[in-house]
């Protein structure tokens, strides 16, 4: 069963349980993750650890805040477009 943890519009923070909408400042691509427990994470399902480089380097910012990341191929930038609160299993 999927419940909300909590209603409403956007968080002003990422925090553990947020979906999150970056944008990659040099390619334009869009991705949009949701930040997990370690034990819950499933990359394959946009769930990011909170151990994960991107997930890591997102905690605590806001939306329009730029975040740099060390990924396997240099340093990228993202852009934080949207932060929102994704839906928990319980």
């Amino acid at each position: 069963m999927e419940r909300m943890l909590e209603s409403g519009g956007g968080f002003s923070k990422v925090g553990v349980w947020c979906r999150v909408i970056v944008q990659d400042i040099e390619t334009d691509e869009k991705l949009t993750i949701t930040i997990v427990p370690v034990d819950a994470a499933d990359p394959f399902a946009g769930k990011v650890s909170i151990g994960a480089p991107l997930a890591a380097a997102l905690m605590g910012h806001q939306e329009d805040e730029s975040v740099r990341v060390e990924v396997h191929d240099g340093i990228r930038t993202f852009r934080i477009v949207k932060v929102a609160r994704a839906p928990v299993i319980t």
